[in-house]
């Protein structure tokens, strides 16, 4: 277990076959391949729990590191609720001040709590929640244009 959450660290190649059919209905073969990619050099890591996948990389935004995560596949309905809390806990362990995923579909705004924002088409939130004295980066750091291309496709 990853942060002390129901997360295990896995194998791309493990997670592949459960997940591929269903992550072609919200992304191209070329973007999970990109993921592949970035799995196999390293610049992404595989977790799974009972509730599905989820590919995270570390990565600067502006003045901050931020867990930005790269696909995600629910395997039973409320997995983004139940694992939203668990991504905070990691995120937290790896020194991450945000987190943030592109949705592949639309709805998320109505799915997500007020500590979740918009910045272009990503969605962010703190680690560290809406406390002032939190040691959080400035918001306008968060909602920062991404400095990669790359995107996740999130469909929990």
């Amino acid at each position: 277990m990853i942060s002390g959450t129901d997360f295990i660290i896995v194998e791309w190649p493990e997670v592949l076959p459960l997940i591929e059919h269903r992550a072609l209905r919200a992304c191209t073969v070329a973007e999970l391949d990109d993921v592949a990619a970035e799995f196999r050099t390293h610049s992404a890591l595989c977790l799974r729990s009972p509730d599905g996948i989820v590919v995270i990389a570390l990565q600067p935004q502006g003045e901050v590191l931020e867990l930005f995560v790269r696909l995600a596949v629910g395997f039973r309905p409320g997995a983004f609720a139940r694992a939203e809390s668990s991504l905070v806990d990691i995120a937290q362990e790896l020194t991450a001040q945000t987190i943030a995923f592109r949705p592949a579909r639309r709805g998320w705004k109505r799915l997500l709590g007020e500590q979740w924002l918009k910045r272009g088409e990503d969605y962010v939130r703190s680690v560290h929640g809406s406390d002032p004295d939190s040691d959080a980066a400035p918001a306008d750091a968060a909602l920062r244009p991404r400095d990669r291309d790359l995107h996740a496709r999130t469909f929990l």
